[in-house]
């Protein structure tokens, strides 16, 4: 935080029973995909070096090369299941000091607020009044700007016309994550339908019954807020936290899906 706060927080999983890549490593080679689990639990080892390797070249070319980014850091976690996935947070340089704006986002508001109430206007002077609707006008225009921005960079509208619940959803064959990106893709039409099953088939969040989403407090609330409500435009919410004063800024992202997780594209893909 010496540094300021970072552009955004990312996850890393691990599609370890779809890369052929990695079981040409392991012991037993290329097996049957139903039978792939056996041979990432008996050698972690390999799983979770492949991953790290793996993680370390992506951030090299797509973060440092494609982003541009100004510094990075992550961490690892284990599932239960033992399967390896990354957590971390990274300063892009073209970052426009979202903090800032989002700070003059809200006292935009609240002067807007402060200058439909005739109690506070009475009595300020031209030049006082001035001030406020400047502060207005600079609090829309820090809005647009992080809107603009967050929009070039996450998503979380469905190409697919209607998707169904993800939970009723038939997992591609082959699996989008086993594809070879050079050998299969040939065009940009291609492309559009990897994306599109590579979105519907691993960040569509599926609320099954008693699942892990479901909170340990009573089985029924949602610990990750999904569904989600569909919304025409990205917007920015502010929230009061319990009854310290503060509040906290949460961006609201365009979306057609209830379920989409919001993600990057590019980084999807590759």
């Amino acid at each position: 935080m010496q540094k300021g706060l970072e552009t955004a927080f990312f996850t890393f999983s691990f599609a370890d029973n779809h890369w052929p890549d990695l079981h040409r490593l392991m012991p037993k080679g290329l097996l049957e995909p139903k039978h792939r689990y056996r041979n990432t639990s008996a050698n972690p080892h390999l799983a979770d070096w492949y991953f790290s390797e793996k993680l370390n070249i992506f951030i090299k070319h797509f973060f440092a090369g494609v982003l541009d980014h100004d510094r990075i850091w992550h961490r690892y976690e284990w599932q239960s299941r033992t399967a390896i996935h990354a957590h971390g947070v990274v300063k892009l340089k073209n970052d426009p000091g979202i903090a800032n704006l989002l700070t003059n986002t809200y006292a935009g508001r609240i002067m807007a607020d402060n200058l439909a109430n005739d109690e506070y206007i009475a009595g300020k002077s031209h030049d006082e009044l001035n001030r406020c609707r400047q502060i207005v006008t600079d609090g829309v225009s820090a809005e647009f700007r992080v809107l603009s921005y967050v929009d070039t960079l996450l998503t979380a509208m469905n190409t697919r016309d209607e998707p169904v619940n993800p939970i009723h959803a038939a997992v591609p064959d082959p699996h989008p994550c086993s594809k070879d990106i050079i050998s299969s893709i040939n065009n940009e039409n291609e492309m559009a339908a990897d994306y599109e099953e590579l979105a519907n088939c691993v960040q569509r969040h599926v609320c099954r019954p008693q699942g892990y989403c479901k909170s340990q407090r009573g089985g029924t609330q949602y610990r990750f807020n999904y569904p989600f409500d569909n919304e025409d435009n990205s917007r920015i919410v502010f929230e009061r936290i319990g009854e310290t004063g503060s509040v906290r800024a949460k961006i609201v992202h365009k979306r057609n899906d209830k379920y989409l997780n919001v993600h990057n594209r590019v980084m999807l893909q590759h």
